[in-house]
């Protein structure tokens, strides 16, 4: 068992350096007549088990302060250097490592419990320290080490992790690699992440304090972002890859811009709403295209959606077919930039059937090809959904049974490109179940092919969310019906807030197109948030 002074050693804190100071001791002596509490809760107490939001209520953050240790504290809290944690608390259960928890206020285990955000069934150890200057108690410090399962560090640690690098560096993480960020692609993709959780009210993190990160990310100058500030658009001669990040950013700005309205600040989404739309100044009317722009209002010439040169051009990774449709954030806008349903569908049928060479320096990364849509990357994998968007769930239906059946298999080669941090798994996923998040923030998933016949979703609260897939088998690819808890359900995608609420899905299949599923205006999948 580690020792109380392990755990302790090396706790400092600015505030009482600068009393320590003042009286001319050194730093890291012990005050004067310091006082230590300490107990151990044996192993049979009843661990503390519910969330610690008021922290974050009250303005407190959660950052990684070391290999699986995390520290709640407030923003203007100084740096804490952490002691040992001994990983023999860990030995029983599959537990990761030790979490050591400071907590700069006093409070009970009853409050405590309300507060603690990580469900734990594990032994947990408690120290209180009280410091005394002068005979007067000036701090009070409770520590809660206890162990931390990886499901749970996965859970909570990821949203206080990216906080605590936007303290660190100024701006949220692009990509993470080895312990640092290697700026390495476009966007933020941070922003939208985060944005998702808030708008889906998740616990574990202050929303304010996110919001605050989200938005000087979006107005710091990372990769182009001074140019959407001042011009609202990327020059294609001043910024590689105009385009490619212009576009992820309006789908980041309008993450932000929802955030804002549902904190209330009404000048933030006003502001953020403008820039969500800044997409369409990349968009060429003539050419039908999204194309680099440059400073003076020209076009970047020569033009050729088909062509790619890799990193070198007004697209990342991509050509002008595929990046045509990453509008994911607003999908009513680019149908009305394409001319309305008709016009819209018939360019999307035509994404899967152009062939044309790339060219000799094209990017690597297009790889999974139908047509030029190019399944093997990610700015694409939402493309095969946007059919419904326009009333034509079923030909969305189509395209995603012959991925599912045609682009998978277990074999070396069984994934059409990068796997990239498990995107192209987690398409696999969602798309199985039978629906797929096109918009990262909205709270939408828009109905493809089902391919399980029973899957149940566990949920919070012992809930459970069942998907019972009727008449399945490899020919039967349409939905002809759906239910939701008994009743008939008509709308080509389900909310966010229908699956956590638990319930049955029947979705009800066929050999043949029911062309009238999701095809009425208010059946159909919307960008904006009700």
């Amino acid at each position: 068992m580690t020792k109380v002074s392990e755990l302790l050693h090396n706790i400092i804190y600015d505030d009482i350096l600068q009393k320590i100071k003042s009286h001319k001791y050194d730093e890291g002596d012990l005050l004067p007549s310091e006082l230590k509490l300490c107990e151990f809760y044996n192993a049979s107490r009843t661990p503390v088990r519910q969330a610690l939001q008021r922290l974050y209520d009250e303005g407190f953050i959660v950052r990684q302060a070391g290999a699986g240790t995390f520290v709640a504290g407030r923003k203007f809290w100084p740096d804490i250097e952490m002691g040992g944690c001994g990983e023999e608390l860990c030995d029983k259960g599959p537990y990761l490592k030790c979490c050591t928890l400071a907590v700069k206020e006093i409070c009970t285990d009853k409050e405590l419990s309300e507060l603690l955000n990580v469900p734990l069934e594990t032994p947990t150890v408690m120290v209180e320290r009280v410091r005394y200057f002068h005979n007067e108690p000036i701090h009070y410090l409770k520590h809660y080490t206890f162990c931390l399962s990886a499901k749970d560090l996965f859970k909570h640690g990821n949203f206080s992790s990216m906080l605590a690098i936007y303290e660190q560096q100024g701006r949220l993480p692009v990509w993470h690699l080895y312990g640092s960020d290697t700026n390495e692609m476009i966007g933020i993709q941070s922003v939208p992440v985060i944005a998702d959780a808030i708008l889906k009210n998740m616990k574990g993190f202050n929303y304010e304090w996110a919001y605050q990160a989200m938005k000087a990310s979006m107005m710091s100058d990372y990769k182009g972002l001074s140019y959407v500030t001042k011009l609202e658009y990327i020059p294609a001669d001043k910024e590689k890859e105009s385009v490619a990040k212009g576009l992820e950013y309006a789908i980041a700005d309008w993450g932000v811009a929802q955030v804002a309205r549902k904190l209330g600040k009404v000048d933030d989404y006003e502001y953020f709403s403008k820039r969500a739309l800044a997409y369409q100044k990349y968009w060429d009317k003539d050419t039908r295209f999204f194309r680099g722009k440059n400073q003076d209002g020209s076009w970047l010439t020569p033009f050729n959606p088909v062509h790619s040169t890799h990193r070198n051009d007004a697209y990342c990774e991509g050509n002008g077919w595929q990046y045509t449709w990453l509008i994911p954030h607003d999908v009513e806008g680019l149908i009305s930039l394409l001319g309305g349903d008709d016009a819209f569908v018939s360019k999307l049928d035509s994404l899967f059937s152009v062939n044309a060479d790339l060219g000799d320096a094209a990017s690597p990364d297009i790889s999974g090809l139908i047509g030029q849509y190019a399944h093997g990357n990610e700015p694409g994998h939402h493309t095969v959904y946007l059919y419904s968007y326009a009333g034509l769930q079923w030909k969305t239906a189509e395209k995603v049974d012959y991925i599912l059946s045609q682009m998978y298999h277990d074999s070396p080669d069984g994934l059409q490109g990068n796997e990239d941090c498990g995107q192209m798994s987690s398409w696999y996923v969602f798309s199985s179940l039978g629906f797929y998040p096109v918009n990262p923030s909205n709270g939408i998933y828009v109905f493809g092919r089902p391919i399980f016949d029973k899957v149940a979703l566990k949920l919070p609260e012992n809930k459970v969310f069942e998907i019972k897939t009727v008449n399945n088998s490899r020919e039967n690819k349409y939905i002809q019906s759906v239910q939701l808890n008994g009743r008939p359900y008509d709308k080509s995608y389900i909310s966010h807030a229908d699956i956590v609420n638990g319930g049955t899905l029947v979705i009800t299949m066929g050999n043949k197109p029911n062309k009238d599923f999701g095809a009425n205006m208010d059946c159909r999948p919307k960008s904006a948030i009700k």
